[in-house]
């Protein structure tokens, strides 16, 4: 199977010792939440990752250890690439194949992902956010875990006097959850209706 190489599924698997299947990813040839196309599956109990993949002809559903993603993701080519069989996952390589095997005991059932998708209804609210300011945000104000407030759009007239009603997006407010976390933090909307100017597109950092 191949998978572009900008998705790191295996970020959200469990990384701790213990065993069990979250320790793993899945391959699920048919994966509903993706309209039965193959997928890859991982989680660890907080977070999930469900990425597309094009799968081989060969290729069985299984769990797929995390070395072998990480070393599929070093395989020449603009895609990652493995194969996975009954006996294993091979990873090609230039210098020549290496095997994965998961053992018996390693290979339990793999959470039912597709219930979790099951629960998810049509969006009251759709929030686009940029991640890596977030993170920005979390580390100024002292924290690892914070909380989100979105408050509802308003509406005010054009400045301009064309009597266009404009939606005035609001900052979101991030306060710092857990020990350590001091102050408050504000995530800008991407336009802001300034008084008397009009919508204004906001300052992109540089």
């Amino acid at each position: 199977m191949r998978w572009s190489k900008k998705c790191r599924v295996q970020k959200a698997a469990a990384t701790t010792d213990d065993a069990g299947p979250s320790r793993f990813v899945l391959f699920d040839p048919q994966s509903s939440p993706l309209g039965g196309r193959p997928a890859l599956v991982a989680t660890n109990g907080k977070i999930l990752a469900c990425i597309p993949v094009e799968a081989g002809d060969e290729d069985v559903r299984a769990l797929v250890p995390r070395q072998a993603i990480e070393e599929a993701l070093t395989v020449k080519g603009e895609r990652a690439a493995c194969e996975v069989s009954e006996g294993g996952v091979t990873v090609h390589h230039e210098a020549g194949p290496i095997l994965h095997i998961v053992t018996p005991e390693q290979a339990a059932p793999f959470f039912a992902y597709q219930h979790a998708f099951a629960g998810v209804g049509p969006p009251r609210l759709l929030l686009k956010l940029n991640v890596a300011l977030l993170a920005r945000l979390t580390h100024a104000l002292g924290c690892s875990e914070v909380e989100l407030q979105i408050a509802e759009w308003d509406q005010a007239p054009a400045a301009d006097g064309s009597g266009e009603v404009l939606e005035v997006r609001k900052a979101v407010v991030v306060s710092p959850i857990g020990p350590g976390g001091q102050g408050i933090g504000l995530l800008m909307p991407m336009s802001t209706l300034w008084p008397d100017a009009g919508e204004q597109p906001a300052r992109e950092e540089s």
